[in-house]
């Protein structure tokens, strides 16, 4: 594991907008996806926040998403960064990335969403890819 990590979040959403002073904010946070007839692709965004105590060397970050079969679908470009605080040098820092995702699936059911820190995964979550029925009520 990554020396020195505190915590790891994720999430999947709509879209992440980013603030100017680079605050982001998650929209439409979603834990499953639901497509209309004759769809073979899925669109959305993730962010990832890493949190650790004085942590000053280099790493790699990237988000993967991987099939029901486990089969790797698709990935983001591997982010270099060190974790850092704005406020105080001297406290745990972090580092938060989003990505965009458009991607035809392979299949439905439970996909896995992964954040993978210098080739090691800190965390994964879940998310279901299925298609809307028909004449059924939806939420």
């Amino acid at each position: 594991m990554v020396a020195n990590l505190i915590s790891a979040s994720l999430l999947v959403c709509g879209t992440v907008l980013w603030e100017k002073n680079d605050v982001p904010s998650a929209i439409r946070v979603m834990s499953a996806i639901l497509l209309g007839p004759g769809v073979s692709a899925v669109q959305f965004a993730t962010l990832v926040q890493l949190s650790a105590n004085l942590d000053f060397s280099p790493h790699t970050l990237l988000v993967q998403i991987l099939g029901p079969t486990h089969a790797p679908l698709a990935q983001s470009a591997a982010q270099r960064f060190v974790f850092g605080s704005r406020i105080d040098p001297t406290e745990p820092g972090g580092f938060t990335m989003s990505t965009d995702f458009n991607f035809h699936i392979a299949g439905l059911g439970t996909h896995w969403v992964q954040a993978v820190v210098d080739g090691e995964v800190v965390i994964q979550i879940p998310i279901l890819i299925q298609r809307k029925q028909t004449g059924s009520l939806q939420r």
